[in-house]
């Protein structure tokens, strides 16, 4: 099994996100449109973290070569942590 090639720009998450096969059976654009912030500080818990939503295109060659176009799928990416 392949893997999935992820590529952001940590100093930009609002920028664009991409996922691709090296053999070009996946190519998919993430763009958002929303960023929702959580952040938490108690005396035994501390966590917070982003979440990025926003439409994906995705181009998709499945097992059997058939391609698949979805346009405007709606999803998010996230980076989280705690400490407990």
């Amino acid at each position: 099994m392949d893997d999935i090639i992820f590529t952001c720009d940590d100093q930009n998450l609002k920028s664009l996100y991409t996922m691709t096969l090296p053999d070009g059976r996946l190519a998919l654009v993430f763009t958002p449109f929303y960023e929702r912030v959580e952040k938490s500080d108690t005396l035994v818990l501390k966590s917070g973290g982003q979440q990025m939503f926003g439409r994906c295109k995705v181009k998709r060659l499945t097992i059997s070569g058939e391609k698949l176009d979805i346009i405007d799928l709606i999803g998010w990416v996230e980076e989280y942590n705690a400490k407990w």
